[in-house]
C-alpha cells in the first residue's frame, strides 16, 4: 500500500526543467560579475537540517529533470555529502550535478566516492585564475576527477573562457538593473531563465532575484532595485495551479538584466579573502591551508 501512494503522489508531482539550491553562499573566488553575487562577499550557510525540510518538502510537488547543487562553493559545506544522498533518495530520476571549482576537490575527495555511489555527476566549473599556484591546485583537482571517471564518476568539465555575461550596470556598490524596457527579450535571452532557485524554502524564478536581497544593504543604489527587491517567490502553500503558472515563466522582472547579452572579459580572479574565505578557515581549516600561505 504505502508502494502505491509513494507512486501516486509522484503522479501529482509538477514536472519541471531544473532546479537547483545554494547550500553554502560562501565563496573562495571572487568572481566579477557572478549572476549569484558571490563577488560581493556575503557568507552563510544552509545547515543540513533546513536544507532537508526545504528539500523533502518541495520533493513531494516537484519533479526537477535537472537538479544541481552549488553555491558560493558547495566544497565548503562540511555536510556536503549528505547533501548529496539526500538529493539522491529525494530526485532519484533527476540528471543531478554538484557543481564546484574544483579548489577544494583534492581537501574533499571523500565527496568522490558519494558521488559515484549515488549516479551524481560532478561539474566542474574552470576558471580563469590569477596565480600560478591556484592554476596547480586546480590542475591537479582535475587529475584526480579524472582518476575517478575511470572508476565510474560521471563527470563534466566546463571549458575554461574570461567571456562572462554581465547582469547588471556599473560597477561594485554602484550596480545598477538594466531596464532596458524589453523584459520580453531579456527573458528570452536570459541564460537563467530555467534556473527555478530554491533559496529559504521558497522557489524564486531565477538566481539573481533570490540573492539580490543578500547583497542589498552593501549597495549605494539600493533605491534603483526596490522594484526587483519586492519580488515575491513562492511558497510551499502555494496551489497547484500557481505552482503550473511559475513553472512556465513570465517576463515579469526581467527588465532589470540586459535585454541583449553584455558580454564582458573577466581576467585573473582571485580567491576570496573577506566574508567567505573567513567562513571557509573557520569551518575547514584543513582545507583551506593553501590559503593561508
Amino acid at each position: 500500500m504505502g508502494g502505491l501512494i509513494h507512486e501516486i503522489l509522484k503522479m501529482r508531482r509538477h514536472p519541471l526543467v531544473h532546479l537547483e539550491m545554494h547550500i553554502t553562499h560562501a565563496c573562495n573566488l571572487g568572481c566579477k560579475y557572478c549572476s549569484h553575487y558571490c563577488d560581493f562577499g556575503y557568507a552563510g550557510e544552509v545547515s543540513y537540517v533546513q536544507g532537508e525540510e526545504w528539500l523533502r518538502a518541495w520533493a513531494e510537488r516537484l519533479a526537477p529533470e535537472n537538479f544541481r547543487l552549488l553555491g558560493g562553493e558547495p566544497l565548503l559545506h562540511k555536510d556536503a555529502a549528505k547533501y548529496v544522498r539526500l538529493c539522491a533518495e529525494l530526485f532519484s530520476e533527476a540528471k543531478r550535478d554538484l557543481v564546484t571549482n574544483g579548489l577544494l576537490l583534492r581537501k574533499r575527495e571523500d565527496l568522490l566516492a558519494v558521488l559515484m555511489e549515488t549516479g551524481t555527476r560532478l561539474s566542474f566549473t574552470l576558471h580563469p585564475l590569477v596565480s600560478g599556484k591556484q592554476e596547480d591546485v586546480v590542475n591537479d583537482a582535475l587529475d584526480l576527477a579524472y582518476q575517478y571517471k575511470k572508476k565510474g564518476l560521471r563527470l563534466h568539465v566546463s571549458k575554461r573562457t574570461d567571456k562572462w555575461m554581465k547582469g547588471y550596470r556599473g560597477e561594485g556598490v554602484a550596480i545598477l538593473p538594466f531596464t532596458d524596457g524589453a523584459p520580453e527579450r531579456s527573458f528570452q535571452s536570459c541564460g537563467s531563465a530555467i534556473c527555478k532557485t530554491l533559496h529559504q524554502g521558497k522557489l524564486w524564478k531565477c538566481p539573481p532575484l533570490a540573492y539580490l536581497p543578500l547583497i542589498a544593504e552593501q549597495l549605494e543604489t539600493k533605491e534603483s532595485w526596490e522594484p526587483y527587491l519586492r519580488y515575491e517567490p513562492l511558497g510551499i502553500d502555494a496551489s497547484d495551479e500557481a505552482v503550473a503558472a511559475f513553472i512556465k515563466g513570465d517576463s515579469r522582472f526581467c527588465d532589470m538584466c540586459p535585454a541583449q547579452p553584455q558580454i564582458v572579459s573577466v581576467e585573473g580572479i582571485i580567491p576570496h579573502k573577506s566574508r567567505g574565505a573567513r567562513y571557509l578557515k573557520k569551518n575547514l581549516k584543513k582545507a583551506v591551508a593553501f590559503f593561508a600561505e
